[in-house]
């Protein structure tokens, strides 16, 4: 069923940029689009984020475009099987994140692939960004430091029985 659904809106997606390439729209790029920590109103861009940490994509749009019908972003996981869509009405300025994130997050890099329409002018825009999640460092310093006592206690037993 999700499958399904990630394929329906696809296709729409690109039926709709057939039509707005066949009404010759102007293509204007995002004025800025990147991740960052947190939502309304941070601004700073960053692309790391921790295993915990929940990722929020920023649309900036070009001056005059505030009245957007709507964007829509598609988030790419690692193993290209995770998509999560998110689509809204905009602003100038607009924060975004996938309300499943805890569900679908992974370790790994991500790619955002966004876009904007707005019938108004006929304008839309297209672009895109990556960030990348990376694991817990508690979880990973834990897991050498039961690791390394268990990996020494199996050479010590091979040795042992080699004698």
């Amino acid at each position: 069923m999700k499958k399904i659904l990630i394929f329906s809106t696809a296709g729409l997606f690109m039926c709709f940029s057939l039509i707005l390439g066949q009404a010759q729209a102007d293509a204007l790029d995002f004025m800025n689009l990147y991740t960052t920590a947190s939502g309304f109103p941070d601004e700073t861009p960053k692309n790391k984020f921790d295993f915990t940490e929940t990722p929020y994509l920023f649309l900036e749009l070009p001056e005059g475009e505030n009245l957007a019908e709507f964007t829509v972003s598609f988030w790419q996981g690692t193993n290209n099987q995770t998509s999560v869509i998110t689509i809204g009405a905009s602003e100038t300025k607009r924060w975004t994140t996938p309300n499943n994130w805890d569900i679908v997050k992974e370790v790994g890099d991500w790619t955002i692939n966004a876009s904007w329409f707005n019938s108004n002018t006929n304008n839309s825009g297209v672009g895109s960004t990556t960030f990348t999640v990376t694991p817990e460092p508690v979880s990973t310093i834990l897991f050498f430091v039961g690791g390394v006592p268990m990996a020494f206690r199996l050479y010590k037993r091979r040795r042992l029985l080699k004698v």
